[in-house]
C-alpha cells in the first residue's frame, strides 16, 4: 500500500503520523491512533511500516490476535498499548523488537507470566504495568533489565514482600507504587535500590513515621506520598 493512502487511513481513524525528512523517501517513523475504530483488523493498514520508531495504540480496541500484524516492526522503540484487550498469549508477536525502550501495558490482562516473557527486551528504560494482573512474586523476572530507569506498578497487586524481588535493579531511577498494598514494613527494601531517584506513594498505606524513616536512608530520593484515606482511581 502507498504511504499516501496509509497516511490517509490513519488520519481517518483520528490519527496523526510523523515523517523523517531527513531521508529522501520520508518515511513514517512514528504514529499515533487510538479509539473504537482501531481494531484487529485494522492495524493491517501499519503492517508495513517497517520503519516506525514509535507506535501509540492506546485505547484500542484491539486483542492479543491483532499483534500479528506488528510482527514485522522490529525497529520499535517505543510501544503504547495501554488499555488493549491484550494478554500474555500476544507477547510472543512483539519478541523480533529488540530496540525497544519504552513499552506501555498499562490496563492489559498482563500477569507475571507475562514479566517472564518481559525479560528479554534488555534495552527497555521504561516499563508501564498499572492496572495489570502481575504481583510482587513475578518482578524478579524484571532484574534482566539492566537498563530500566523507570518502573510504574500503579494500582498493581504488588505487595510489600514483591518489593525485595527488586533488589539488585541498579539502573532503576524512577518507581512508582501508587494505589498499591505496600506498608511501611516494604520500605525498607528499597533501601536496596542504590540509583533511585525518585518513588511515588500516594494512596498506599504507609505513615508519615515510615517515610521520614526512608529518607533518613536514603537522603537523595525525591519521595511524594498521600494519604491512603484519599480517594484514588488507577
Amino acid at each position: 500500500m502507498r504511504l499516501d493512502r496509509i497516511i490517509a487511513r490513519i488520519e481517518q481513524a483520528g490519527g496523526s503520523v510523523v515523517r523523517d525528512d531527513s531521508c529522501p523517501e520520508r518515511p513514517i517513523v512514528a504514529v499515533q491512533v487510538s479509539g473504537v475504530s482501531i481494531t484487529d483488523n485494522w492495524l493491517k493498514n501499519i503492517a508495513g511500516l517497517t520503519s516506525l520508531r514509535t507506535l501509540n495504540l492506546a485505547f484500542c480496541i484491539i486483542t492479543d490476535d491483532g499483534l500479528t500484524h506488528l510482527k514485522r516492526l522490529i525497529h520499535l522503540q517505543r510501544l503504547e498499548l495501554s488499555n488493549a484487550l491484550l494478554s500474555d498469549a500476544g507477547l510472543p508477536c512483539l519478541a523480533g523488537m529488540s530496540d525497544l525502550r519504552c513499552l506501555e501495558l498499562s490496563g492489559t490482562l498482563i500477569t507475571d507470566v507475562g514479566l517472564a516473557f518481559l525479560a528479554r527486551f534488555n534495552r527497555l528504560q521504561e516499563l508501564y504495568l498499572g492496572s495489570t494482573q502481575i504481583t510482587g512474586s513475578g518482578l524478579h523476572f524484571l532484574r534482566e533489565l539492566h537498563c530500566l530507569e523507570t518502573l510504574s506498578l500503579i494500582g498493581t497487586k504488588v505487595g510489600d514482600a514483591g518489593l525485595a524481588n527488586l533488589s539488585g535493579m541498579d539502573s532503576l531511577r524512577e518507581l512508582v507504587l501508587v494505589g498499591t498494598s505496600i506498608t511501611d514494613a516494604g520500605l525498607p527494601h528499597l533501601v536496596r535500590l542504590v540509583g533511585l531517584r525518585r518513588l511515588y506513594l500516594w494512596a498506599t498505606p504507609t505513615t508519615d513515621e515510615g517515610v521520614e524513616t526512608l529518607k533518613r536512608a536514603m537522603p537523595g530520593l525525591e519521595l511524594e506520598r498521600w494519604s491512603h484515606e484519599d480517594p484514588f482511581e488507577p
